[in-house]
């Protein structure tokens, strides 16, 4: 089967093993064979020679948010025997959630993957069972999001020669990265911002004014420099709903480093159940913090009191969910995802 990937970046680039550890969609349609990427700009002829072509949802309000729909729509109409592939980059509240006055939004989404999508991927077990009642014909599998972990390695540092940064995601509304920034300097002045991007906008001024903190905001860069960026923190207050597949958390296992995010997503409870939280839950976020950066000698208390010491029930929580993570996060290795592709292909027929 001859697999091209469509998505809202504009320039049309092959895709290639180095760089699966970037982009979520890239990845996935890597495992599933296809090897061209085109942008969503591209006339729907550009798609004529391909079997099946893997589409990218939008996960935020943007001008290609209609876009995606319309091309997805013509190609399943110009050859209705060939194939669509629908990935789901965002949280699932972005489509689910939508007001009133974008109704002829909600319905065209609803109308696609109703009538034009034949396997759709979510990041969540949980996005699987709300999409499964919108998709029609087609059919809807939990995609576990696949990265080159093995590559992290080498940017792993341990925790004795950092200091305690605490990192915390984007500040924006969509990201619910106030509260985490809110949170994170009600106990600290060490603070970084972690970005892949470079954003023009007044994200450090923002944070400096409102909180009284001046974090230092991590440079656009490319991904292994990201990775040595991301090494330096100590834990990472990542309460974010929008990081529904999980990248960043798994970056963050790879690398050692515990994370305190949103308990919905699979990634966050497979690595770190003991920092799963409400992405709301404030109290519980500062308190997992504090133990963090400042942990209570349990040991020290019991052997005072005379109590029995059981030596692993009282391993400090920083080294519990860190030891926890470097044991888990090869689960997301790409050869899995390649397999897993294969198994769900065969399964549909479609080789």
């Amino acid at each position: 089967m001859k697999l091209a990937t469509v998505s809202c970046r504009e320039t049309e680039f092959p895709i290639s093993r180095d760089q699966l550890l970037n982009v979520n969609d890239i990845a996935a349609s890597w495992c599933f064979g296809s090897r061209i990427h085109l942008p969503l700009k591209s006339k729907v002829e550009a798609l004529k020679d391909y079997d099946c072509v893997f589409f990218t949802m939008s996960k935020q309000v943007r001008p290609y948010e209609k876009a995606w729909m319309e091309l997805l729509c013509k190609f399943k109409s110009e050859w209705p025997q060939k194939k669509v592939i629908l990935h789901q980059e965002g949280e699932v509240e972005f489509y689910l959630a939508r007001p009133a006055t974008s109704w002829n939004l909600q319905k065209g989404w609803i109308n696609v993957l109703r009538d034009k999508v034949d396997l759709l991927l979510t990041h969540n077990a949980r996005d699987s069972g709300a999409y499964r009642y919108f998709v029609g014909r087609g059919h809807v599998e939990t995609w576990r999001t696949v990265q080159d972990v093995e590559k992290m390695s080498p940017y792993l540092r341990e925790p004795e020669h950092k200091e305690r940064t605490v990192g915390i995601s984007t500040y924006d509304g969509r990201a619910n990265g106030v509260l985490g920034v809110s949170v994170a300097c009600n106990i600290t002045e060490n603070i970084t911002q972690i970005t892949r991007s470079l954003y023009e906008d007044d994200r450090q001024e923002f944070i400096n004014e409102n909180f009284a903190v001046n974090p230092w905001v991590t440079p656009q860069t490319g991904w292994y420099d990201w990775l040595s960026n991301l090494s330096n923190i100590y834990l990472y207050l990542h309460p974010m709903p929008a990081a529904s597949a999980g990248r960043d958390t798994i970056a963050c296992a790879a690398l050692g480093i515990p994370v305190i995010g949103n308990k919905n997503l699979d990634a966050q409870t497979h690595l770190f159940p003991e920092l799963a939280v409400e992405p709301y839950d404030s109290r519980k976020m500062e308190e997992l913090v504090r133990e963090l950066l400042y942990p209570r000698n349990v040991h020290e208390r019991k052997v005072k009191s005379g109590e029995t010491i059981d030596s692993d029930l009282y391993t400090s929580l920083y080294e519990r969910t860190r030891n926890h993570a470097l044991k888990n996060f090869k689960f997301y290795n790409i050869d899995y995802g390649v397999e897993r592709a294969e198994k769900i292909m065969k399964r549909l027929g479609w080789k």
